[in-house]
């Protein structure tokens, strides 16, 4: 049996479009493309097919936003990040290289689907061989747009919202005082204040690391030392005082269209207020827990990790965000 990566090549681009291009058209540039908007592809993708198309809007490096809006609200369908309607994915990394999280930019390219992507793929497939996408679509499904040209505009990211504009925003809720893993993550977030509080690295590194017995790697050693070293980190004031509020955050997400909050084990986002107030203030999304100097608040992930032949352990991952959403005005 053979495993084959398939990396996708643009001849693609023409197969998938809802008719065969002739040799004039079948170029995608600026020049040809229709102008659109993220919502309306993403809205109605069928529509849009296999069309070139220029949008504008906020990009991440794997995706195009429609505002701040589409950063926030959940998406539905699972895996299928444009079913929040204002998200479609991006691919071809040759163009993309440059592209820097939160810039706005205009894309263009042609509206691709990953579902038939997949069918293609699997149906190159011969006897024994096992194939599959690379790229996007090997970890995503829905509309996407098979990037030729992208050109940057100002870095210039949304502000932090600080409140759902909708149900279906943000995927992080407070964990229920009667949550069933409270006391084990209270217990472990103990742990790490008294580590971090006394300066014991080797602690710190052992929650760090997903195998103990193996060397620590480059991030993991950083992660160290942004918790016990750089001066800017917002741990820092948490080196030397008590904490002035605790807050555990679990995983919420939308499975067609209703809200399910949790998950079976105690994977949680655990946010540190070290001096003052943060009701009000703290992160109601994942990649706002990112630990920018900005922030009023410090986070870490807290989650169980298989490591045979050690059963499982606790890893802690330290978010060390250099670009992210605008930290609001304090009211």
């Amino acid at each position: 049996m053979r495993l084959f990566a398939f990396a996708f090549l643009a001849v693609i681009v023409s197969l998938l479009s809802a008719a065969t291009p002739t040799k004039a058209d079948s170029r995608c540039t600026v020049r040809s493309a229709a102008t659109a908007t993220v919502a309306q592809i993403a809205g109605d993708p069928d529509r849009w097919m296999g069309r070139c198309v220029t949008v504008s809007g906020l990009v991440d490096g794997i995706s195009i936003y429609e505002g701040g809006d589409g950063f926030y609200r959940l998406y539905p369908e699972a895996v299928t990040p444009s079913s929040n309607g204002l998200r479609l994915g991006l691919d071809n990394r040759r163009v993309l290289g440059a592209a820097r999280a939160f810039e706005l930019a205009k894309v263009t390219g042609r509206v691709q689907d990953c579902e038939s992507v997949s069918d293609m793929v699997q149906a190159s497939a011969g006897p024994g061989e096992i194939v599959f996408v690379s790229g996007y679509c090997h970890s995503h499904r829905g509309a996407y747009l098979w990037v030729e040209t992208i050109s940057s505009g100002p870095f210039r990211p949304p502000v932090r919202q600080l409140r759902r504009k909708a149900d279906d925003y943000g995927d992080l809720a407070p964990a229920p005082r009667d949550w069933e893993h409270r006391e084990a993550v209270d217990e472990i977030v103990g742990r790490f204040l008294a580590a971090l509080g006394a300066g014991d690295r080797e602690t710190l590194l052992d929650m760090i690391k997903p195998y103990p017995d193996m060397e620590p790697d480059k991030e993991e050693l950083q992660q160290l030392a942004f918790l016990l070293e750089v001066r800017k980190s917002p741990f820092a004031p948490l080196r030397r005082a008590a904490v002035a509020q605790t807050e555990i955050f679990i995983e919420r997400y939308s499975d067609e269209g209703e809200i399910v909050v949790g998950s079976d084990t105690y994977a949680s986002t655990v946010c540190f207020c070290p001096v003052g107030d943060c009701s009000g203030r703290w992160p109601i999304a994942s990649f706002d827990a990112d630990n920018m100097p900005s922030r009023p608040y410090a986070c870490i992930e807290v989650t169980p990790y298989q490591a045979p032949p050690h059963g499982t352990r606790v890893n802690i991952v330290v978010p060390m965000a250099t670009v992210g959403m605008a930290e609001p005005a304090a009211p």
